[in-house]
């Protein structure tokens, strides 16, 4: 017994060694809109004090390299309920992420158990508006008014306000709305987002030889990956940054996601 888990966890560093060396996905989308934005959604970074230091400051240069005007994460910015002892050191690196016109979150659930409670403060020191059942408004660099919103959790509870997003009906500019769990999406009303981003799914994170999906955690329905429409609005769910449960991914690249907001609308980059 004691030699099957020693190789169990060897394969499983072996594949978390192979997977890290995968280059990161950039997905870029352009959106018609009334003025001009970049937005760059981050999400599911699972931060724990084993967390590869160098890789997340590689992915904070990454970021600004994009030059986003907005920077958004939807949610598990931390993973284990133990301790998070080094969570000044995320926060010093993801500090450094330059959005000129906003960082804005959510907390997914996660953040709800994860690093002793730690998770709101490293938001707040690492320079996001936290965003609980809340509406936000902000100008992109040509003054076009952006306007986000942000649902809370609802995997252990439903912690989510919908009836706060409805103001966001009668706002002129660009309207965006992040939640978690992507289910969510139906509970966010109609006429209120012209896109709705989502993370937690991790796009099924572990895949067998053949693309067959083999792990998924609740509340995804069917939303696991990419754009969906619901009530007439885009929902897009991205992969995700980090890993939970198995603790790797497979087949299965890590992203990040640019969303262009402009007059004219072009095909994905």
């Amino acid at each position: 017994m004691r030699a099957h888990k020693g190789i169990f966890w060897n394969l499983k560093k072996a594949i978390a060694r192979r997977e890290a060396n995968q280059p990161l996905l950039v997905r870029r989308y352009a959106f018609k809109g009334p003025g001009k934005l970049r937005l760059i959604q981050l999400t599911d970074l699972h931060l724990d004090d084993r967390t590869d230091w160098d890789g997340l400051q590689a992915l904070v240069d990454r970021v600004n390299d994009l030059r986003p005007d907005i920077v958004v994460f939807t949610g598990d910015l931390v993973c284990k309920p133990d301790p998070f002892v080094q969570w000044e050191k995320a926060a010093k690196i993801l500090r450094g992420i330059q959005a000129p016109s906003g960082k804005f979150a959510v907390r997914g659930n996660h953040d709800l158990l994860g690093a002793d409670q730690k998770a709101l403060r490293l938001l707040y020191e690492s320079g996001f508006v936290f965003l609980k059942n809340r509406v936000v408004r902000t100008h992109a660099p040509d003054g076009t008014p952006v306007t986000i919103g942000g649902l809370d959790d609802i995997y252990f509870q439903d912690l989510s306000r919908p009836a706060c997003l409805l103001p966001m009906r009668y706002t002129a500019g660009i309207r965006v709305v992040l939640i978690h769990e992507p289910v969510l999406a139906k509970k966010v009303p109609r006429g209120t987002a012209d896109l709705i981003l989502a993370g937690h799914s991790h796009a099924g994170q572990v895949y067998a030889p053949g693309l067959w999906r083999i792990w998924m955690t609740k509340k995804v329905g069917h939303y696991l990956r990419g754009f969906y429409r619901v009530h007439g609005m885009p929902l897009y769910v991205c992969a995700g940054l980090g890993e939970s449960g198995p603790g790797f991914r497979l087949f299965c690249r890590r992203e990040l996601t640019v969303f262009d907001f402009s007059h004219t609308r072009r095909e994905e980059l």
